[in-house]
């Protein structure tokens, strides 16, 4: 048996993509998508996996609690058998720091 080795970040992405639910017999992926803010704190790691992942999809936003508002909604809208992954990064973004 070969080993397969994955970064965090690629495991978790990996594990996201196989989580399912099924009603009425019908089986569908539960994550949608990932809405997040990229910083220091996920752009090595997630944006990597995310990148490798093209058929799951990445939306920017600009504030963390309006990604949780969006992913809520969409959530309700599909009866709560999609959702959507909020990312958020540990920090300020190298894009907000101010230039030296």
């Amino acid at each position: 048996m070969a080993t397969c080795r994955l970064t965090m970040a690629q495991a978790l992405l990996g594990f996201l993509k196989n989580q399912c639910v099924e009603r009425d017999g019908r089986e569908q992926r539960f994550f949608e998508g990932a809405w997040g803010i990229f910083g220091h704190g996920i752009i090595a790691g997630f944006g990597q996996a995310l990148q490798q992942n093209p058929d799951f999809p990445y939306y920017l936003c600009r504030n963390e609690q309006a990604a949780v508002h969006i992913a809520t909604a969409f959530a309700k809208a599909h009866k709560r058998l999609s959702a959507f992954v909020c990312l958020s990064s540990i920090g300020r973004s190298a894009d907000a720091l101010p230039a030296r």
